[in-house]
């Protein structure tokens, strides 16, 4: 697995967001092994290997899907070693499958908070799942697009970026 790096470059002062150092992980037969790979803030990496390489096996560990052999993860400087992707989710790491996941019978809003949706009685708070939507998507630079638009409406492209 070769890392590719490409965009800002930060001094080298400049502490890594992602730290990997000695990373091992084996099936039948080693995977990862031993290795390091930092990420500092605004960098964009893209990570190139044969099948087997290990690429979706690092990305498994980082989400929590998957634990290490060994080696340390450190993200934002804390240690990072999520047991659940719940659990990676909470510390700022999320996985995208190239699967998409977007349930096309919702709106984007409620794709966006489907495991967080607003509550007000005991109902979904529409107007706050709108306000809400609407600052992330705009966060994201997706702000032109409507929150209460049926995800089965869009194309494949718009609803990868929705996930």
């Amino acid at each position: 697995m070769t890392p590719i790096t490409q965009g800002n470059r930060q001094s080298p002062l400049t502490a890594p967001l992602l730290e990997v150092s000695g990373l091992k992980k084996s099936f039948a037969v080693p995977v990862l092994r031993g290795l390091d790979f930092n990420v500092r803030a605004g960098e964009v990496h893209a990570l190139v290997g044969s099948n087997g390489a290990g690429k979706s096996t690092l990305a498994r560990i980082l989400a929590g899907m998957l634990p290490s052999d060994g080696g340390t993860v450190r993200f934002g400087g804390a240690e990072h070693a999520p047991r659940t992707r719940q659990e990676a989710k909470a510390g700022g790491v999320t996985l995208m499958l190239q699967e998409l996941s977007v349930f096309p019978t919702l709106t984007v809003a409620e794709n966006l908070f489907l495991d967080r949706l607003p509550a007000r009685f005991g109902f979904v708070d529409h107007r706050r799942l709108r306000r809400e939507a609407a600052t992330a998507l705009a966060r994201v630079g997706l702000g032109a697009l409507d929150p209460d638009t049926p995800a089965a409406t869009l194309g494949v492209g718009r609803q990868q970026q929705v996930e």
